[in-house]
């Protein structure tokens, strides 16, 4: 089927050798065609046959779709660059996602390995806390009998 799979392929010369036959202006003097009256007229064709007034539609068709192809074929081809590169940068972007948690993992067992040596640091600061307010005590025991004997 031409309208599905070939509509492409039309080229701006087939398109400017037709557009004599599609367009006209009721002005004479602003009309430019060879003819004093429009060509592929779809009510005109439609006095003729339906299929005349469906291949003058089709033509008329094909030759807008081509025109408007023109416009929107770059922008087209400049999203899929840009697809392509997005998917290229969400697929760095997972990549680094994954290694920030690899990182975030290590950071956690540090930070969990960091509150136990902070919990044994405490209890080791009070156990010698304790210590040594028993050695000030026993300190001043000796002292005290120290005084005693003398």
């Amino acid at each position: 089927d031409f309208a599905q799979n070939e509509k492409d392929n039309i080229n701006d010369e087939t398109c400017e050798l037709l557009e004599p036959y599609l367009r006209n202006h009721e002005d004479p003097k602003k009309n430019w065609g060879p003819w004093p009256f429009p060509v592929l007229d779809v009510e005109k064709a439609k006095s003729a046959s339906n299929a005349a007034a469906g291949l003058c539609r089709f033509v008329g068709a094909m030759v807008q779709y081509h025109m408007a192809a023109k416009i929107v074929k770059p922008k087209m081809d400049f999203l899929k660059v840009q697809e392509a590169r997005l998917q290229k940068a969400n697929g760095e972007l997972m990549a680094a996602e994954g290694e920030l948690n690899k990182v975030l993992a290590e950071v956690a067992l540090l930070d969990e390995e960091l509150e136990r040596a902070m919990e044994k640091k405490n209890a080791l600061e009070q156990n010698m806390l304790g210590a040594k307010r028993k050695m000030d005590g026993a300190n001043k025991l000796l002292s005290g009998l120290a005084g005693e004997n003398a």
